[in-house]
């Protein structure tokens, strides 16, 4: 585990990100990493590190997730912008709270601002055009893909999405235990890296 940490400390460390470290227990770093080219598939990467203890060893936890939207939303945005949303690389803080997706599904759910880029030529190409980002609060929410799906599709216009229900609750019980240990921490911190740009992150898929 010593070695999955110095990767992800490097990483954070790289862009000047700030990284909860081991001073307070359940502090927690939620991040994401993305890797090309796949579209409508599960290929990235979530993940959560934070101490257990005050002072005490780290923990990693990593998650099959997409960081990208599926192919239905890229086919047809549906949205006012005529664009689909796909994050940009970057460090958002306190970018999500716990509440509910869609108001049913329990979820990391959107109440800072994020910076997306918006691709509107409707294929199934996932467009990094930095003309078109843009920043604001648009519902990129942290959420699962049912009990676990093998496809995209419409489960994600954007959103940060873990492929297993059972990886997200697991993903959300971390967040319960932040609030139970710092009651004013309500927000979390999400970081997400893009494995074209940081190479060295292909070292987590491995792990």
């Amino acid at each position: 585990m010593s070695d999955t940490i110095k990767t992800l400390k490097s990483l954070y460390t790289q862009h000047d990100y700030v990284f909860f470290d081991e001073e307070h227990a359940f502090d927690l770093n939620l991040f994401g990493i993305r890797r090309r080219p796949g579209v409508n598939l599960f290929d990235d990467l979530l993940g959560c590190a934070y101490a257990q203890k005050s002072g005490g060893l780290f923990a990693v936890e990593l998650w099959p997730g997409t960081t990208d939207p599926g192919s239905r939303y890229l086919r047809n945005p549906g949205n006012r912008t005529n664009a689909t949303a796909i994050v940009v690389p970057g460090q958002y803080r306190g970018l999500w709270k716990l509440g509910l997706h869609k108001g049913k599904d329990p979820a990391f759910v959107q109440v800072g601002p994020v910076s997306v880029y918006r691709d509107g030529n409707r294929d199934e190409v996932l467009d990094f055009d930095p003309k078109t980002i843009a920043r604001g609060v648009f519902g990129i929410n942290g959420h699962h893909a049912g009990t676990d799906s093998a496809r995209i599709d419409g489960w994600s216009a954007g959103c940060q999405v873990w492929k297993r229900r059972k990886d997200h609750d697991r993903a959300l019980m971390l967040g319960r235990a932040q609030l139970a240990q710092h009651p004013t921490w309500a927000t979390f911190t999400y970081t997400l890296f893009d494995l074209d740009l940081d190479p060295t992150a292909a070292a987590l898929f491995a792990m």
